[in-house]
């Protein structure tokens, strides 16, 4: 008798653990049938406390009310009701298999911050995958633990029927797959991204890719769910989803996100490729991850409008236009482009590249508007501040060219483009923009000829002092090289460059010799 005192009193210890952090409550509903609503509590309860017991406190589901309803299954979110979450079951008898199944299922939506992806988001099917996989690592571990601690001691005898259906789930013929993650991602990744309905209806389809590949590291690392509370809001592909995922989540997090990702065979642990981009330059992307660099924040703050983005990526490669955007007549034209509209916040980690500068087009995109589009970019070098752009209307037409130099040692580099502080119309391209490594290049902006100020068919020492006046004193000349809209150091720069090199140029008889601008006034021989 003292030992099933000892066991009923161990039991609820566990119980009380996880309802101290949740409010679990169950609605009456007929359609219950003979379950009782504090029995479906219980449950649960014990369901929640699988996960609880493997989080860290800092991630913990806390502070949160689970209202649960016969219906669905599916879970809801009230925007008035932020930290209450409406969960609907659907089980006709004391089947108590079946809702832990899908309740388990419900349980990771909540964990994994569901109510932040929205309607349409691309990587919905991810976040199915793991909550797929969440239904039945939590029936064996309950099979497991049963053993010892039930929620009520006659509960004890279901454990086997817990373990029996996780089996028919993992062996339903709708669920099974001979190829590999990788074959699976090929084949299947565009067209579940493209599927914007509200109501996910591929779940036999995303429990292939989750029971062969993800359940067993699961099993393996049950405290894989820390991880799954720090799942980014990201719509990468999951090529560059599984390194945003792996660069955010905590140190002792990032072995599982890496499991994961090399079952899919991707790789988020080495740098970033650099393959032929010293002369051509490494492009800025959104999502594209070969090659190119991606933004470590997410779209929340890439998009002002939050309706996602528009680009065409470098490997030619244009991913689905948002309702809103335009088109515009270098869509085609130029190699690769980034549409968003302001305010936007795009930052990249440069700090195992060290590139030494920026170029771009830029121009604002709303034809619609009666000229109400207004932005400015700023882009800082760390905490530095190092470029800003005039300030745009959409009646300024002509794309302005964007360049700057990238200081040594710069870590993040930060491109706000700002909406001036108005909402509406800001729409904007960034066209080829790429990052160079070599002082070398030619800026996009004196391959116009603007370099030659003086406009006597030659560039030469008069242009550069020209230039070099008119940043102190206003000029009668068009020194604005670069068409930034202001006159500066870099375009002294690119002047001296383009006078440096049509001296070389008149002078065939002499060895030719590289020539390397080091700082804004003085120049390398080798």
């Amino acid at each position: 008798m003292r030992k099933l005192f000892i066991f009923i009193l161990l039991a609820w210890v566990f119980i009380l653990s996880a309802s101290a952090d949740l409010s679990i409550i169950v609605r009456p509903n007929e359609s219950w049938k003979n379950m009782q609503t504090n029995e479906i509590e219980t449950l649960c309860t014990n369901v929640a406390l699988h996960f609880q017991e493997q989080l860290r406190d800092e991630h913990k589901i806390k502070g949160k009310k689970l209202i649960i309803d016969f219906g669905g299954p599916q879970i809801l979110l009230k925007s008035w009701e932020p930290e209450t979450h409406y969960i609907f079951l659907s089980v006709n008898g004391a089947y108590w298999q079946q809702l832990t199944y899908q309740f388990a299922h419900e349980f990771c939506h909540v964990l994994h911050k569901h109510e932040n992806f929205g309607i349409g988001h691309p990587n919905k099917w991810f976040y199915e995958s793991i909550s797929m996989a969440a239904s039945l690592w939590a029936l064996r571990e309950m099979e497991k633990t049963w053993e010892y601690r039930p929620p009520y001691p006659n509960w004890a005898g279901w454990r086997q029927n817990l373990g029996e259906y996780a089996d028919q789930n993992k062996n339903r013929d709708g669920v099974q797959y001979s190829g590999t993650a990788p074959e699976w991602l090929k084949k299947w990744e565009i067209f579940l991204r493209d599927d914007s309905k509200n109501t996910f209806t591929h779940h036999l389809l995303v429990a292939q890719l989750s029971f062969k590949f993800f359940l067993p590291i699961f099993e393996k690392n049950p405290e894989v769910w820390n991880a799954v509370a720090q799942m980014p809001t990201s719509r990468s592909e999951i090529s560059q989803y599984m390194k945003e995922w792996y660069d955010t989540v905590d140190p002792q997090d990032k072995r599982v996100v890496q499991a994961m990702a090399e079952v899919m065979g991707i790789d988020v642990d080495s740098p970033i490729p650099i393959v032929d981009v010293m002369n051509s330059g490494l492009p800025l992307t959104f999502t594209h991850a070969a090659n190119a660099l991606v933004p470590i924040n997410g779209i929340d703050e890439w998009d002002g409008w939050t309706q996602g983005i528009w680009e065409k990526r470098p490997d030619g490669t244009t991913t689905r236009k948002s309702g809103a955007y335009f088109d515009f007549p270098e869509m085609d034209r130029w190699e690769h482009w980034m549409y968003a509209h302001a305010p936007s916040v795009l930052k990249f980690d440069i700090s195992e590249i060290e590139p030494t500068r920026f170029s771009a087009f830029f121009g604002l995109l709303n034809p619609g508007c009666g000229g109400g589009a207004s932005v400015q970019i700023f882009v800082r070098a760390d905490d530095i501040h190092i470029y800003q752009s005039k300030q745009m209307l959409y009646v300024d037409e002509d794309r302005i060219s964007v360049a700057f130099n990238i200081p040594q040692t710069t870590k993040m580099l930060t491109i706000e483009i700002s909406d001036l502080r108005a909402n509406g119309c800001d729409h904007y391209v960034f066209g080829e923009p790429k990052l160079f490594f070599d002082t070398d290049i030619v800026y996009e902006a004196s391959k116009m000829n603007r370099a030659d100020v003086d406009k006597n068919g030659i560039i030469d020492l008069s242009d550069v002092l020209l230039v070099r006046s008119a940043i102190q004193n206003p000029m009668p000349y068009d020194t604005d090289v670069n068409n930034d809209g202001i006159t500066d150091e870099i375009d002294l720069r690119i002047v001296k460059e383009k006078a440096t090199e049509a001296i070389a140029a008149a002078a065939p008889s002499l060895k030719r010799r590289r020539v390397i601008t080091t700082t804004w006034g003085a120049l390398k021989k080798q």
